[in-house]
Protein backbone atom coordinates (compact mmCIF):
# COMPACT_ATOMS: atom_id res chain seq x y z
CA UNK A 1 0.00 0.00 0.00
CA UNK A 2 1.29 3.44 -0.91
CA UNK A 3 2.00 6.14 1.67
CA UNK A 4 1.07 8.79 -0.89
CA UNK A 5 -1.29 11.29 0.63
CA UNK A 6 -0.34 10.43 4.21
CA UNK A 7 1.65 12.81 6.36
CA UNK A 8 2.65 13.34 9.95
CA UNK A 9 -0.39 14.62 11.84
CA UNK A 10 -0.63 18.38 12.38
CA UNK A 11 -0.03 20.79 13.92
CA UNK A 12 3.56 21.41 12.96
CA UNK A 13 5.77 24.02 14.60
CA UNK A 14 9.03 25.80 13.86
CA UNK A 15 12.20 25.90 15.87
CA UNK A 16 15.60 27.42 15.05
CA UNK A 17 18.40 25.07 15.95
CA UNK A 18 22.14 25.10 15.49
CA UNK A 19 22.51 28.58 14.09
CA UNK A 20 20.30 29.30 11.12
CA UNK A 21 18.86 25.85 10.59
CA UNK A 22 15.07 25.62 10.91
CA UNK A 23 13.42 22.42 12.10
CA UNK A 24 9.75 21.70 11.54
CA UNK A 25 8.40 19.34 14.21
CA UNK A 26 5.03 17.77 14.87
CA UNK A 27 3.39 18.12 18.27
CA UNK A 28 4.26 14.47 18.86
CA UNK A 29 7.97 15.35 18.53
CA UNK A 30 8.54 13.92 15.06
CA UNK A 31 10.98 15.88 12.89
CA UNK A 32 9.05 16.67 9.70
CA UNK A 33 11.70 18.68 7.82
CA UNK A 34 14.86 20.75 8.12
CA UNK A 35 15.79 23.80 6.07
CA UNK A 36 18.07 26.82 6.13
CA UNK A 37 15.42 29.04 4.57
CA UNK A 38 12.96 30.72 6.94
CA UNK A 39 10.47 31.19 4.08
CA UNK A 40 10.59 27.48 3.23
CA UNK A 41 10.21 26.64 6.92
CA UNK A 42 7.08 28.80 7.22
CA UNK A 43 5.52 27.24 4.13
CA UNK A 44 6.33 23.69 5.26
CA UNK A 45 4.94 24.31 8.76
CA UNK A 46 1.73 25.68 7.25
CA UNK A 47 1.30 22.79 4.78
CA UNK A 48 -1.26 20.85 6.88
CA UNK A 49 -3.33 24.02 7.38
CA UNK A 50 -3.22 24.85 3.68
CA UNK A 51 -4.24 21.30 2.78
CA UNK A 52 -7.12 21.41 5.27
CA UNK A 53 -8.38 24.72 3.85
CA UNK A 54 -8.31 23.44 0.28
CA UNK A 55 -9.95 20.12 1.19
CA UNK A 56 -12.72 21.98 3.00
CA UNK A 57 -13.46 24.16 0.00
CA UNK A 58 -13.44 21.25 -2.46
CA UNK A 59 -15.54 18.99 -0.24
CA UNK A 60 -18.16 21.66 0.50
CA UNK A 61 -18.35 22.72 -3.14
CA UNK A 62 -18.83 19.12 -4.30
CA UNK A 63 -21.57 18.61 -1.68
CA UNK A 64 -23.31 21.82 -2.73
CA UNK A 65 -23.23 20.85 -6.41
CA UNK A 66 -24.70 17.40 -5.75
CA UNK A 67 -27.30 18.32 -3.11
CA UNK A 68 -28.40 21.86 -4.01
CA UNK A 69 -30.36 22.19 -0.76
CA UNK A 70 -33.22 24.64 -0.71
CA UNK A 71 -32.58 27.66 1.51
CA UNK A 72 -28.88 26.90 1.79
CA UNK A 73 -26.94 30.10 2.41
CA UNK A 74 -23.69 29.72 0.48
CA UNK A 75 -22.51 33.10 1.80
CA UNK A 76 -22.18 31.73 5.35
CA UNK A 77 -20.09 28.82 4.08
CA UNK A 78 -17.95 31.13 1.93
CA UNK A 79 -17.18 33.19 5.03
CA UNK A 80 -16.09 30.05 6.90
CA UNK A 81 -13.91 28.91 3.98
CA UNK A 82 -12.35 32.34 3.73
CA UNK A 83 -11.55 32.41 7.45
CA UNK A 84 -9.86 28.99 7.28
CA UNK A 85 -7.92 29.94 4.15
CA UNK A 86 -6.81 33.32 5.55
CA UNK A 87 -5.48 31.67 8.73
CA UNK A 88 -3.49 29.14 6.68
CA UNK A 89 -2.09 31.88 4.43
CA UNK A 90 -1.08 33.99 7.45
CA UNK A 91 0.74 31.00 8.94
CA UNK A 92 2.57 30.34 5.65
CA UNK A 93 3.65 33.99 5.49
CA UNK A 94 4.81 34.09 9.10
CA UNK A 95 2.10 36.56 10.11
CA UNK A 96 0.83 34.11 12.72
CA UNK A 97 2.72 32.07 15.28
CA UNK A 98 3.46 28.53 14.07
Amino acid sequence: MSNYGKHTPAPWSLEVRRGEKWDIDSDSGILVAETYSPNDALLIAAAPDLLEALELIVMERAWYRSERPEGYNIEDRLNAWEETARAAIAKAKGEQQC
